[in-house]
């Protein structure tokens, strides 16, 4: 089964994004933004066992979205990402690649 890993879990619903794996989150309420080499160690322990098919389900500090999504970059090439979208009141799937950003 994929994992969903929440970047921030800040007492959202997180409901309709089980459809995609199981909720893991990474970090939970506020976080220390400004010592972003600490948070790129912490992320990349936390995605140690993560896999090509598991998803990153943005919400937070938009730091701490870009270094989730750069060290998942950095394992596979590839990042599986989750955005809620408002108007439809559900998460959409976006795969964002590195050899599309090399371009």
């Amino acid at each position: 089964m994929s994992k969903v890993y929440i970047v921030n879990a800040a007492g959202r619903d997180y409901d309709n994004a089980k459809r995609f794996g199981e909720l893991v989150e990474l970090t939970i309420g506020t976080v220390n933004i400004f010592d972003t080499q600490r948070l790129i160690v912490d992320f990349k322990k936390w995605f140690e066992t993560a896999n090509m098919g598991d998803w990153v389900l943005l919400s937070g500090s938009p730091i701490l979205n870009v270094i989730a999504v750069s060290v998942m970059l950095s394992k596979f090439g590839l990042c599986n990402v989750l955005i809620f979208d408002v108007r439809y009141a559900k998460y959409v799937e976006q795969v964002i690649k590195w050899e599309t950003i090399q371009k």
